[in-house]
């Protein structure tokens, strides 16, 4: 939580979905100043550790993709549909 840049990068890896988004990607559309590339990797790592989000292979045989676990969606849906939609969706 005290990290911004990593939350917006995960709110930019829930927003890819299925589809995965690279490591490097998602660091580099991070547009909040408080965090550099290093704190934002280091809480992604803590991230995949608490089984918030899964990795699947990437395009190229290095490439690391990250894409939000049933878990982390459980949690945190109701909380974004409240946000965004004023209410709880089933």
């Amino acid at each position: 939580s005290a990290n911004l840049g990593a939350f917006e990068a995960l709110l930019i890896i829930i927003q890819n979905g299925e589809h995965g988004l690279p490591v490097y990607q998602a660091v580099a559309n991070v547009r909040t100043p408080f965090s550099g590339p290093a704190g934002i990797i280091n809480r992604l790592k803590t991230l995949r550790r608490l089984g918030l989000l899964d990795e699947k292979p990437g395009a190229k045989k290095s490439q690391v993709c990250l894409i939000p676990s049933e878990k982390l969606m459980r949690d945190i849906y109701p909380v974004l549909a409240a946000r965004h939609y004023g209410g709880l969706q089933e």
